[in-house]
């Protein structure tokens, strides 16, 4: 079967949907043929093409962004090229260019199915959410499919919610390899290794706005003014770098270590394995999911996270995997960081929770057999 996956950008470039596109895409290919079509991330005249671990990319070339979404006039031609030759096409949004071209093609006649894999709603961007909501709800009327990764998702979306009862919605889970996560973490041998001893908890990611990054500082504040100071490591980069360089000189948080860049795979599923809990203290729904939370319970570090209309606080539940709190309330997050550090008993049973958890609902083994579900429905669908 030929498989089309549309996405703004694809790796190298990597963000929570790209790791999403890629895991799938890398799947899929093991039996079937898989092209994606993203955009170059920064401004270029050209597309290029590339193979990677047996996938196709075209990467179209880009005139810039608008709204933080990349702008391509190349990209309408090499989707209808593509899609003609497709049987499948998997849509991940929101990516109005992805919409702007399905509902240029939606009216050719052909037999190929079409999937939209809906990670969030357009929250931030008010105008850019007005004017493009005819083109959104055009596309999750006519899509075959809509694939979301939490059944929260669904119910606070104001573009999905009409579908709530059909059969149109299919849950299908951000997951990871819980065996490999493991593995990673107990055969680092980096340079974090040696220089980073008890940690308390840790924080990495992009430095953005729903990020709550500055609320994990205010309550780090707290922390400090209650003569409570815990060893956090924060890796990351982002707007915010400079707000939690100059907090920490300006405060005196020596128990804060900032780690100014991204970590790769191997260095966080070190430091989680090696913190007595992450915090995700996101502030936005944009925040849909939260992959590090599975990654961080794979390997039996409980999570604190922040009760968001999303699926956050459905992936990590409160008081079994650890605690959720309220978004951009520093208090609570400091006081839920403080008795998971004091009550070492209920931390260790959070995260035997947490393992129990990921391997039941959110391993690769699980979740991947559901994909290769709803793709072979297409083939019995095209015979």
């Amino acid at each position: 079967m030929n498989i089309l996956q549309v996405n703004k950008f694809y790796y190298p470039v990597m963000g929570g949907v790209e790791t999403v596109c890629k895991q799938h895409s890398e799947f899929l290919a093991k039996k079937h043929s898989v092209t994606i079509l993203c955009v170059q991330e920064k401004f270029s005249l050209f597309t290029q093409l590339e193979i990677i671990n047996n996938v196709k990319v075209y990467r179209c070339s880009s005139l810039g962004t608008f709204f933080s979404m990349p702008v391509s006039l190349s990209f309408v031609f090499y989707y209808i090229r593509l899609f003609l030759k497709s049987d499948l096409v998997f849509f991940h949004l929101p990516f109005p260019m992805a919409d702007f071209v399905f509902f240029l093609t939606r009216f050719i006649k052909r037999r190929t199915k079409i999937f939209a894999v809906w990670h969030s709603d357009i929250v931030k961007q008010g105008f850019l959410k007005r004017l493009l909501k005819p083109l959104l709800n055009s596309s999750v009327y006519n899509v075959d499919k809509i694939i979301v990764t939490s059944p929260k998702l669904v119910s606070y979306s104001e573009f999905l919610k009409p579908y709530m009862l059909k059969d149109k919605i299919v849950v299908l889970p951000l997951s990871v390899n819980v065996d490999d996560v493991n593995v990673s973490a107990n055969n680092y041998k980096g340079k974090l290794l040696g220089t980073l001893d008890n940690i308390d908890g840790c924080f990495f990611g992009r430095l953005c706005y729903y990020k709550g990054v500055d609320v994990l500082m205010d309550a780090l504040l707290l922390a400090k003014k209650d003569g409570f100071e815990p060893r956090i490591v924060i890796a990351g980069e982002g707007e915010y770098s400079s707000l939690i360089s100059d907090k920490i000189k300006e405060y005196s948080l020596d128990n804060v270590i900032f780690i100014n860049r991204f970590l790769d795979s191997d260095e966080k599923y070190w430091l989680l394995q090696k913190s007595k809990c992450f915090l995700f203290p996101s502030v936005e729904r944009s925040e849909a999911f939260g992959i590090t939370q599975i990654e961080s319970m794979s390997l039996g570090t409980p999570v604190i996270n922040t009760n968001l209309p999303s699926g956050v606080p459905w992936v990590s539940i409160h008081r079994q995997t650890g605690f959720t709190v309220d978004p951009k309330n520093p208090l609570q997050l400091y006081l839920a960081l403080k008795e998971m550090l004091v009550n070492e008993s209920e931390r260790l049973s959070y995260g035997r929770a947490a393992i129990r958890r990921v391997k039941k609902d959110f391993d690769d083994h699980i979740v991947l057999k559901k994909l290769e579900f709803l793709v072979e429905g297409v083939s019995v669908d095209s015979v």
